[in-house]
């Protein structure tokens, strides 16, 4: 196996930790934001440790494709689940704010959530059927523009949010 093999392995492994756990929440808020933040973090971390090669030759597979109600499912469990937490207010860009980009506005652990989802299920299903001959593909689904531009920034902000869910003494 080889080293790209392992971290594509423990990014499966967290992934599916974090999709087993948004499919069946349980019913304590309290106990489920902080599984939830926790898995989340070890999700972000590991996407943060592949590296997807820039040389390769992609194969643009089309990778499973999420359902309206799949995405609806996981984000009512997450925003039942965690209750009047849900919403959160967010800057988008709070950096370069542009177009408005740096006025509040309100999000969701529900919709941050679900969007994860869509985003790592489709590479992640690819990846658990032993489809290792496009493992480039799957990485880049992954730690590319995917994290970098859409499920990433879900994952870093719901993080945040669940960090004050968490540790309201924080405030």
């Amino acid at each position: 196996m080889t080293d790209k093999y392992q971290l594509a392995e423990n990014f499966a492994d967290a992934a599916n930790e974090f999709v087993e756990l948004v499919s069946n929440p349980g019913s304590s808020p309290d106990v489920f934001a902080r599984a939830l933040l926790a898995s989340l973090t070890r999700l972000y971390l590991a996407a943060l440790a592949l590296s997807a090669e820039t040389d390769v030759e992609l194969h643009n597979i089309e990778f499973l494709k999420v359902t309206k109600d799949d995405w609806l499912h996981i984000h009512r469990n997450v925003s039942g689940t965690i209750g009047e937490h849900d919403t959160y207010w967010i800057t988008f860009d709070p950096i370069f704010p542009r177009n408005d980009s740096g006025d509040p506005c309100l999000a969701s652990l529900g919709d941050d959530c679900a969007d994860i989802y869509r985003d790592i299920i489709r590479p992640l299903s690819a990846f658990n059927a032993g489809q290792t001959e496009i493992l480039d593909d799957i990485i880049w689904e992954w730690a590319d523009t995917p994290f970098q531009s859409h499920w990433g920034l879900h994952a870093a902000c719901a993080i945040h949010t669940l960090h004050w869910i968490v540790f309201p003494e924080s405030a």
